[in-house]
């Protein structure tokens, strides 16, 4: 995907992810972004930043109109990046796993290329390594299932509703499903990466290990919208309690 000189739409990008997504684009080189907003005052502090390049437009993705209208606008673009609504960002929850899964390779691979003069070998040979390793590998397990189970959740209450809107019971349900998948995986990954940064030593705090990378871009997960850190578990307990959000 060439990013210079091009032009996008990202949804939902007046906050979150999404406005990191408009940032790194322009920063990136991108001569123009559209940011989809469900209300276009909402986005004005990028407009204000990058004027003439981030470009507010009104965007529900919920209706219909507003999607035709935002397509004959937006004509020009090149990358649409898909960031708004509450169920898409399920498969950016699995960039945060593949993040974990990254980490724990370098780990691995570390501690067999590593050695030290005591253990007569790589340092894969000491018990607090390999304990380490397999912590990380049971933390994925859970990761892995809760993406895996969140998934099959929507995937058969789809089924059961068919073409028909889903109640607010249902879609609170799901909702809720899928901010407890998002809690385990996002807590497992920062953990995996810390324990990667254990096994692999000081050197992986260095700008040039991938680990230091990692390590940077995992602490972003939590803030995937909907729902911060400090909202999330309030909100499924409602769920829980039957204790609905009208909205």
């Amino acid at each position: 995907m060439k990013i210079s000189g091009s032009t996008a739409l990202v949804t939902g990008g007046n906050r979150g992810i999404g406005e990191a997504f408009v940032r790194c684009m322009i920063e990136g080189g991108a001569e123009k972004v559209y940011v989809g907003s469900r209300r276009v005052d909402a986005a004005s502090h990028l407009a204000e930043t990058y004027p003439g390049q981030a470009i507010p437009i009104e965007l529900d993705v919920t209706n219909e109109s507003q999607i035709q209208e935002a397509a004959a606008r937006c004509s020009d673009c090149a990358i649409v990046i898909n960031n708004a609504g509450a169920f898409e960002n399920q498969t950016l929850l699995g960039a945060f796993l593949g993040i974990a899964e990254a980490a724990a390779e370098t780990a691995r691979n570390a501690a067999l290329k590593q050695t030290k003069t005591k253990v007569d070998g790589s340092i894969a040979k000491l018990s607090g390594v390999q304990h380490r390793v397999g912590e990380m590998e049971i933390a994925l397990a859970g990761c892995r299932a809760a993406l895996a189970a969140a998934g099959h959740s929507l995937d058969a209450r789809l089924e059961r509703v068919g073409t028909q809107s889903f109640s607010l019971e249902e879609a609170h349900a799901a909702m809720a499903d899928y901010q407890a998948a998002k809690w385990i995986v996002n807590q497992g990954a920062i953990e995996i990466v810390n324990q990667a940064m254990d096994v692999a030593g000081g050197g992986a705090y260095m700008s040039a290990n991938p680990l230091g990378r990692l390590y940077r871009d995992v602490r972003a997960g939590p803030f995937m919208q909907p729902y911060s850190p400090t909202e999330a578990r309030e909100y499924i307990g409602h769920v829980a309690l039957g204790m609905l959000p009208e909205g």
